[in-house]
């Protein structure tokens, strides 16, 4: 079996994570890698066993090297969009962290210059190409619990603190970090929030699968902290199908990763959604029966997203299917996004 060779722009702690699920595929191998920071390139060479003439301190070195057949941008969220023009410059299969872009124009651009090349190009949702989520998609279109109709998510993960005593400031956040730095696309809702709006965007899909979408967003509710990043934030999502969702994002609320699926004749609950360990519980509840199906994953979840869209890939399917993202897709996250973020 011929390997997909990969290549990752930014040696971050989530390149690090995504890195180990390698070990847990057939069809693909970590080849390059590229930083501008010596310490990370040398973690990676010692680690990963990166040769030292794939260890780049350019990324554009690496995105035009030969040996790369697709390349992870794992660069803060502003970098986003430069990094994906250079890749399709250089006609590579480009797949790049979430939230893929951080406003609708930049969207449409990719989506116009991706109609005439045969390039894959997809949003890194890991917890889409997980199998909690294939066994949850089969239980909605098999009608476990009827015609879905409202869905409520949150992603709450607590690393937002303040600390004071008599008064007096003793620790604050690190504003310098990307997650509370505006210029870095920092915030709640761009970095936690847009996995709920993914999930509602592909379940509003099973029940309207015409791609013909509206979407109007209500009772929006935010807490900005210092830096001008949202830390909190919620949002009514309302689709043309009648599909609404509930959806939440927080820095400084207590460990939250729930969703729960209403249909006309129950509902669905999971607990972990997001980057469950090794088994994920999903609770079905309906009018006839009420059980627990709990489905087995990897040590390393990264490896399924790794594994799906290399085999893709070596299939010459350069329009992503389902687990994977497509354009399409991502143009309508990135504009439900747009809105929640720039609300006043």
């Amino acid at each position: 079996m011929k390997k997909i060779k990969w290549g990752i722009v930014g040696l971050g702690k989530i390149a690090r994570i995504f890195a180990k699920g390698f070990s847990f595929t057939k069809n693909s191998e970590l080849v390059a890698v590229a930083s501008k920071k010596a310490s990370n390139l040398n973690y990676f060479k010692n680690n990963f066993s990166i040769k030292e003439n794939y260890c780049f301190n350019s990324y554009k070195d690496l995105v035009n090297c030969p040996d790369v057949d697709i390349v992870y941008i794992s660069l803060p969220n502003s970098y986003h969009y430069e990094w994906i023009m250079e890749c399709l410059k250089a006609n590579k299969n480009v797949f790049v962290e979430k939230p893929a872009v951080t406003n609708f124009d930049h969207i449409k651009k990719l989506q116009n210059l991706l109609k005439n090349k045969e390039i894959f190009f997809s949003e890194a949702f890991m917890y889409r190409h997980c199998p909690h989520i294939k066994k949850l998609s089969e239980e909605i279109k098999k009608g476990t619990i009827g015609k879905i109709n409202h869905m409520e998510s949150s992603f709450h993960v607590k690393i937002y603190n303040f600390i004071k005593i008599f008064g007096l400031t003793i620790k604050k956040p690190n504003f310098s970090n990307r997650l509370f730095n505006l210029d870095l696309g920092g915030g709640s809702i761009l970095d936690l929030g847009c996995y709920p709006v993914s999930l509602s965007t592909y379940l509003n899909s099973i029940i309207n699968p015409s791609n013909n979408y509206y979407v109007k967003l209500e009772n929006i509710k935010k807490n900005i902290c210092p830096s001008g990043v949202d830390i909190s934030s919620s949002a009514n999502i309302k689709f043309n199908s009648g599909f609404t969702c509930k959806v939440s994002s927080s820095f400084e609320n207590k460990y939250n990763q729930e969703t729960i699926i209403y249909g006309d004749n129950g509902n669905i609950k999971v607990l972990d959604t997001w980057s469950p360990n090794k088994v994920c519980e999903i609770e079905l509840n309906n009018n006839s029966e009420k059980k627990i199906i709990k489905v087995d994953l990897n040590e390393n979840i990264y490896s399924y997203e790794i594994s799906n869209i290399s085999d893709q890939i070596s299939k010459k399917e350069y329009i992503p299917y389902f687990p994977s993202i497509n354009v399409d897709e991502i143009m309508l996250n990135t504009s439900i996004l747009e809105k929640w973020v720039s609300y006043k």
